[in-house]
């Protein structure tokens, strides 16, 4: 049988047009951060109202305001998180991780790029794409936290010791894990 009864259909097709603009009202509410660059919070937020919405359309159990109220605790816990990794650095570390230098004037970092599970030919593709240049022409690269790698060039005395606060590493580490490399 293709369908139980037409009044099934019916009920389908509400209940699935109701999610979808509640959905539209609801990341119209939850701020222009939820669509921008995604936190590993925003990807389980779409995954969990992705299947709050699919059980809400297709089982006959789930009544629709079941599935609303869910969706909107769902994203006020999201803007909770949001608001506490603003609010606290060590929650944002703990919710989103930090950028990772991968790549350093002409030094692939190969710890930090196993944990980051990236390549050698991802960083050179990277380089080649973002800054059209060699490795030889780029002073660092860094994994973000969103997975996005940043290609960086010219990077002046002042620049890099921004770059290593931001990152939370000492000079001195770093040219500690450089050494260990050429070493191995």
């Amino acid at each position: 049988m293709i369908f139980d009864s037409a009044y099934r259909i019916f009920e389908v097709t509400v209940v699935t047009f109701l999610i979808y603009i509640s959905f539209m009202v609801f990341l119209r509410f939850s701020g222009k951060r939820t669509l921008a660059n995604f936190k590993i919070y925003d990807w389980v937020l779409s995954i969990t109202i992705g299947s709050v919405a699919a059980s809400t359309i297709v089982f006959e159990e789930i009544l629709f305001l079941e599935g609303v109220v869910a969706i909107i605790l769902l994203i006020l816990f999201q803007r909770s998180l949001a608001h506490l990794s603003v609010k606290s650095y060590k929650a944002r570390v703990i919710l989103e991780g930090r950028p990772m230098l991968v790549f350093y004037r002409g030094n692939f970092l190969q710890k930090n790029m196993k944990k980051g599970g990236i390549t050698k030919t991802d960083i050179s593709q990277n380089i080649r794409l973002k800054a059209n240049a060699t490795p030889d022409k780029v002073d660092a690269m860094i994994l973000e936290k969103n997975g996005a790698l940043a290609v960086i060039e010219n990077l002046s005395p002042e620049g890099e010791q921004d770059l290593f606060n931001d990152l939370g590493i000492e000079k001195a580490t770093l040219m500690e894990m450089i050494k260990n490399r050429m070493e191995n």
